[in-house]
């Protein structure tokens, strides 16, 4: 039954991701793609010219893949720094709105907010992708101890196929509240104590040893979740995603009531549940229940398609 359980939720999970998730098919398609090329580089290399000089230069490359460019990168690169630094005196909220980007957020010294990081865009000529990275607008806004990070611009892939990206380091002080919007990319937040409210549509949120006051919620539909930290007695969790994995690495004398649900996966818990209450479907997964003594921190975890993971240590 374990073995034919494994082959429906597979099943499943395909059925819906082909439905529902055209965007992640596309990825994969993508990545196939390039295997394929990787497959004929012996080939492409015995012909010589161009693509072999190409393929050498991908291949001898050690920095950011994203500023490599070659016959299938759609043209030439610009990039331009970005780096802004920020007084605040109190407890600090920051607020973001990445339509396409990599951000991490992490705590640092009180007193000031630093933003630094690179833009970058790509065009069939130097001219046309300085022109695209110009239409890319970072905004930085303050009121006090709330500050604004805003990203706009032609973010559509354009004549070369290739969208312009955003990655973005912004240090905060420990005590920072974080309410983040994402698009497209991948949110990290580390080390910061306040409550986090974040809303992602593609692109993992990984958070590390955040501690909320009242309340931490992760809401993604294409991305996983990956929380590593102790929990705060009396808070809630809240991490919930359409297609993607939740994992939660605990300490061992972690204390919760407990309410995951994933439809189509697993549920796995590495910690004794009191009071379990268990449903193992067909092709999902539920578990309720506490876990520790007199627990008062709740954990409410869903995955409409994948596994959700809760296991002690980090």
């Amino acid at each position: 039954m374990n073995n034919n359980r494994g082959l429906w939720i597979a099943l499943a999970a395909l059925l819906l991701l082909a439905c529902c998730c055209g965007c992640a098919l596309a990825w994969a398609t993508g990545s196939l793609a390039l295997g394929g090329i990787w497959a004929g580089a012996s080939a492409i290399e015995q012909d010589g010219g161009e693509w072999q000089a190409w393929l050498r230069s991908l291949r001898e490359w050690d920095g950011d893949w994203r500023d490599w460019t070659g016959p299938w990168t759609g043209g030439t690169q610009a990039s331009a720094a970005v780096q802004q630094a920020l007084t605040v005196q109190g407890p600090t909220t920051l607020d973001l709105n990445v339509p396409v980007g990599d951000v991490i957020v992490r705590a640092g010294p009180a007193g000031q907010v630093m933003i630094e990081g690179t833009k970058r865009a790509y065009g069939a000529t130097q001219a046309d992708a300085e022109s695209r990275l110009e239409e890319i607008e970072i905004k930085v806004d303050q009121s006090g101890d709330r500050v604004w990070v805003r990203v706009s611009g032609p973010f559509a892939g354009g004549n070369t196929g290739r969208a312009p990206h955003i990655s973005l380091m912004i240090t905060v002080p420990q005590q920072t509240t974080v309410a983040a919007e994402m698009g497209v990319g991948r949110l990290q937040i580390t080390g910061t104590t306040g409550d986090v409210t974040a809303n992602a549509e593609v692109g993992d949120v990984i958070v590390t040893d955040v501690t909320p006051v009242e309340k931490l919620s992760v809401k993604t539909r294409i991305a996983g979740v990956d929380f590593t930290g102790a929990l705060v007695p009396n808070a809630r969790y809240e991490f919930t995603t359409d297609v993607g994995k939740v994992a939660l690495r605990l300490p061992e004398a972690s204390a919760f009531r407990l309410d995951a649900r994933s439809d189509i996966g697993d549920v796995t818990v590495g910690f004794p549940v009191a009071g379990r209450s268990s449903r193992d479907a067909l092709v999902g997964a539920e578990v309720r229940g506490e876990v520790g003594q007199n627990p008062t921190t709740s954990l409410y975890l869903r995955s409409r398609v994948g596994e959700i993971s809760i296991k002690p240590g980090r």
